[in-house]
C-alpha cells in the first residue's frame, strides 16, 4: 500500500527512521511517500503528525523524529514512562542494564534501534542521560500521578 507521511519535522530525520520499516521510500518537499505491507506502525513512530492511506488520513504520535542518542537506567515503571517520554521527544536510547525486558520490548515498536549496554561506554560518544548521573540530563519529568497514564500509552 502507498502512503503519504507528513512529518512533524525534520522529514530527513523521519526518512531515515522510517526507511528500514518500508519498502520504497521517497521524499517530496516536506511530505514523505513509503509503500508497505502495513501502516500500524506508523502510529508509534515518533515524527509523524499525519499520514494519508486511500484519502483517508490517520492521525500520527507527533512528537519529534528520533535523532540524538542518550542513556537512560530503566528500573521503575517512571523509568519507563520517561523513556517513552523521551523517544517521543526525539532521543535514541541506550538502556543501562536492565532487567524489564518486556517494557524494553514494548518501547522498541516505537524505536526499533533502542540498545541495551551492561554499562556506559566512551565508544558510544553519548553525552546525554534521562537518569544517570555523570550526564548532562535532558529534562525529562514527570508527576508520579501522570506516571500510570504514560505508562499505559505505551501499551496502546
Amino acid at each position: 500500500m502507498n502512503i503519504e507521511v507528513i512529518p512533524t519535522e525534520k522529514p530527513e530525520a523521519l526518512e531515515k527512521n522510517l526507511r528500514p520499516r518500508v519498502k520504497k521510500i521517497r521524499r517530496k518537499g516536506n511530505k514523505i511517500q513509503i509503500e508497505t505491507d502495513s501502516q500500524e506502525f506508523l502510529k508509534k513512530v515518533p515524527g509523524i503528525k499525519e499520514y494519508t492511506l486511500n484519502g483517508k488520513t490517520e492521525k500520527g504520535m507527533g512528537g519529534s523524529p528520533v535523532k540524538e542518542k542518550a542513556y537512560i537506567k530503566m528500573e521503575t515503571r517512571e523509568d519507563v514512562a520517561k523513556a517513552f517520554l523521551a523517544t517521543a521527544s526525539g532521543y535514541d536510547l541506550v538502556v543501562i542494564n536492565s532487567g524489564r525486558e518486556w517494557d524494553l520490548k514494548l518501547l522498541r515498536k516505537y524505536n526499533p534501534s533502542i540498545k541495551e549496554v551492561s554499562e556506559p561506554s566512551d565508544i558510544f560518544d553519548i553525552q546525554k542521560s534521562v537518569n544517570v548521573d555523570g550526564y548532562e540530563k535532558i529534562g525529562i519529568e514527570i508527576d508520579e500521578n501522570e506516571v500510570d497514564i504514560v505508562y499505559r500509552q505505551i501499551f496502546k
